[in-house]
């Protein structure tokens, strides 16, 4: 079972997306939910509240995604990925370190074919030694269209400093639906804290997953 789903969204008369959940990309990306009900049953019967937030979500992405996209930043990171062949944008997201380890980011990307949206991701692992930090700051993929951005990878990330004098960078890499793999990077400003103090760095790494939302193009 490859938890494809080629089937119309049953909520499409409310979406008016017949594929809003997989973003408008039946054949690559995956819904491994389906429709199932992790925000409860709907009053009127049936199993409806995770389409239901996923459209509200999606759509909130894309009103910002066209305020993005219509930007000088946008625009020059439309031209960027077209000319290299790669994938820009930007995160910003944070970490946590004490034994286990968590992670969080949220990106806006701009892909080669054209498509620009969000990515949120979550992971967890193992890391040290004690510490905390925000990672604000570029990105930039092999990915070629949004879709190759979500699923599951493995990551890595490290950071310095302390305080506001932080910097530190993530990197992840995994396959798209196709078996390509793809690759991702970001990196910046790092502000945090660190303990002990002597040793003012972090780092670890492990499993996340990443879902993509308000795309265009």
């Amino acid at each position: 079972m490859t938890s494809q789903f080629l089937s119309v969204d049953p909520l499409v008369d409310q979406t008016e997306t017949p594929y809003a959940f997989v973003n408008g990309d039946p054949v690559n990306a995956t819904d491994p939910l389906g429709l199932f009900c992790i925000l409860g049953q709907n009053p009127g019967g049936g199993c409806r509240g995770a389409s239901e937030a996923k459209a509200a979500i999606n759509a909130v992405g894309k009103i910002a995604n066209k305020v993005i996209q219509s930007s000088p930043t946008g625009v020059g990171l439309d031209a960027l990925s077209k000319v290299s062949g790669l994938t820009f944008g930007g995160c910003i997201g944070g970490s946590v370190f004490a034994g286990p380890g968590a992670t969080a980011n949220l990106c806006y990307a701009v892909t080669p074919s054209g498509q620009s949206g969000f990515t949120f991701t979550l992971g967890g692992g193992g890391g040290g030694p004690l510490g905390a930090n925000l990672l604000i700051g570029p990105m930039v993929s092999n990915a070629q269209r949004l879709s190759d951005l979500g699923g599951p990878f493995a990551y890595g990330e490290g950071s310095a400093g302390e305080g506001p004098y932080g910097a530190g960078g993530q990197g992840a890499i995994g396959q798209n639906a196709c078996g390509k793999t793809i690759w991702s990077a970001e990196g910046g400003w790092a502000p945090g804290a660190r303990f002990p103090i002597p040793i003012p760095a972090t780092g670890g790494g492990g499993a996340s997953y990443t879902w993509t939302f308000g795309q265009l193009g």
